[in-house]
């Protein structure tokens, strides 16, 4: 079994501007692990597996349903779905890398040595009282333990949909009635949860922040950065991470144009 697959979906034909620094950059840096492209077979990826090769690198690829690729919201389905981590499973680990990420060393096998399941750049969110409360992790470039993320779609799958809803029937008969609807829904949910979460759950990296325990938030932004790199720069003492992710979208010329080589204005 191999440590750790880097995992690159791919939606388009052309990486722009933008994606190639990314591209390149895990190209450059991470050229010693296994690096797969996940995409779907309608799209020809032939600039993408050639550019590779100027590094000297053969990248794979694994095909997935057109569906997943159409925008966020099939991508995060995808990231739902036990077939997508089952691919994976003679690794270890997956780090997820997303062309709006960027990796500034090669730090993945000190990550895989740790205890996290599930690592990302930290999310934080205002409460009530405009206080910043710790939130989970980013998905965009974050690692993923797999064997922790199969078992999720096998422990007691059956039993959290039907103990939970006949235990909240009130007549007791009605809910075991009711037991083969909660077991299909079961069955759904052990190859993809989000298809019975509730519609409120829309981003799949706050589902498995939720359904995991989350890093100390000081290891999650020396693991990647999002939001206000800035500030979590100055916090870990002028440090880079890592990686980051959205580098285009937040303080792109007033912060990591000075950390990223190929930045234009």
């Amino acid at each position: 079994m191999q440590t750790c697959s880097v995992v690159i979906p791919v939606y388009k034909v052309l990486p722009n501007e933008d994606e190639l620094i990314s591209y390149s950059r895990c190209l450059f840096v991470l050229r010693e692990y296994d690096i797969v492209i996940v995409s779907h077979k309608e799209l020809d990826l032939s600039f993408y597996i050639n550019y590779a090769r100027q590094y000297g690198k053969e990248i794979s690829v694994y095909y997935f349903d057109k569906y997943y690729f159409k925008g966020i919201s099939g991508y995060n389905l995808l990231m739902y779905t036990n077939a997508f981590y089952k691919r994976f499973i003679n690794s270890e680990y997956i780090l997820i890398y997303q062309l709006d990420a960027y990796v500034f060393s090669d730090q993945l096998k000190f990550w895989c040595s740790g205890k996290y399941i599930y690592i990302g750049a930290p999310i934080l969110r205002e409460d009530i009282n405009q206080k910043k409360i710790y939130y989970g992790c980013n998905g965009g470039f974050s690692l993923r333990k797999i064997n922790e993320f199969l078992t999720i779609y096998e422990t007691n799958w059956y039993r959290k949909y039907v103990n939970v809803h006949i235990n909240q029937t009130r007549a007791k008969w009605l809910g075991y009635l009711k037991i083969p609807c909660f077991l299909v829904a079961a069955f759904i949910a052990k190859h993809n949860i989000r298809l019975v979460l509730p519609r409120s759950t829309k981003q799949e990296d706050q589902f498995w922040s939720d359904v995991f325990t989350l890093p100390p938030l000081k290891e999650a932004s020396n693991f990647s950065l999002e939001k206000e790199p800035s500030y979590w720069y100055k916090e870990n003492q002028g440090i880079l991470p890592f990686g980051c992710h959205a580098w285009e979208k937040y303080e792109k010329t007033s912060f990591w144009m000075k950390h990223i080589e190929g930045i234009k204005e």
